[in-house]
């Protein structure tokens, strides 16, 4: 089997599903990959790049940030545009370290909400070495409001 299917603690104890695979040892670099809002770790924008550096030798961790996926949901089930789900990306990177990766071993990319995400934890964490933000949203209300303006011209006259 590739990968398996784990829990781990997010930085405030959220439960956060992620599927693992480390085809090499803990001398080869590992990536969190982080999805976009309302995606999951079984979705292409995470699935493609996954692959791409599973074939190239790095390790992998695909993880569904907390109101997503697998994961447990908050009380409130809401998404908090990386504000609390930078505590999932950090657990991940946490756990990481306790199965023998050091923190220059360890990259993170995200995509969309994920990117956004990401760019909280790596300013969170000053041990992050390595972030690759593709398309980050950092701007959630305006994605919202011309998300809105887009599907509903007619209001913004």
């Amino acid at each position: 089997e590739d990968y398996i299917t784990i829990n781990i603690p997010a930085r405030d104890g959220q439960n956060v599903n992620a599927w693992f695979t480390n085809n090499t040892s803990t001398d080869a670099p590992i990536v969190i990959l982080v999805h976009g809002r309302g995606m999951c770790k079984s979705k292409y924008e995470v699935i493609l790049p996954a692959n791409m550096l599973f074939e190239m030798g790095f390790g992998v961790l695909l993880l569904d940030m907390r109101n997503h996926g697998n994961s447990d949901s908050d009380k409130d089930g809401l998404i908090k545009w990386g504000k609390k789900e930078h505590l999932d990306v950090l657990g991940a990177w946490d756990w990481l370290q306790t199965q023998g990766w050091t923190s220059s071993q360890i990259g993170i990319f995200g995509c969309s909400m994920g990117g956004g995400t990401t760019t909280i934890a790596t300013a969170k964490e000053p041990k992050v070495q390595a972030s690759w933000i593709d398309g980050g949203v950092c701007m959630p209300d305006e994605v919202l409001i011309d998300n809105i303006l887009n599907t509903m011209p007619f209001l913004g006259e």
